[in-house]
């Protein structure tokens, strides 16, 4: 019995991609969609939003900063909350553990992970005072969000 095209695995292939503020090419896995399916998030953008909903198993960039606020680690993960308790229990990066950094002040959930990875590098190309006033704009007094996740 033959497959239909409904019921075959999509095809993956590999594409260059440009992004705003990425100083090089990205590849990205995109899988093609075949007639009849309908992805998730389909039509939808949360890119650039900064509430945390329920939406933990998500892709997300985030930037975590130590007390004074001076040194800054960006990250990308599909579960916010499982990697914040990672940071948290010392288990994170050795960048974190080594200066205390474990005050979440920023998050940005989007609707694919290939999203999510190249907004995380375009943001770890910029300057230190372009990621303070990200923060600054979408978290002004700088509050740990990482307790808003929970409740």
């Amino acid at each position: 019995m033959a497959e239909t095209p409904l019921t075959t695995k999509p095809k993956t292939t590999l594409k260059t991609v440009r992004h705003p503020g990425a100083g090089r090419g990205l590849t990205l896995a995109a899988n093609h969609i075949r007639y009849g399916e309908i992805p998730a998030f389909a039509g939808m953008t949360m890119m650039g939003t900064m509430c945390i909903d329920r939406r933990m198993r998500q892709p997300c960039v985030y930037i975590l900063t130590n007390r004074s606020n001076h040194l800054f680690y960006v990250g990308v993960t599909s579960d916010i909350a499982a990697r914040m308790m990672q940071h948290r229990a010392g288990k994170g990066a050795t960048h974190c553990r080594r200066y205390n950094i474990r005050k979440l002040v920023y998050a940005e959930f989007h609707a694919t992970m290939p999203e999510a990875i190249a907004r995380e590098k375009a943001l770890k190309e910029w300057h230190r005072n372009w990621k303070r006033r990200l923060i600054t704009e979408a978290n002004p007094d700088w509050n740990d969000l990482f307790d808003s996740l929970l409740a």
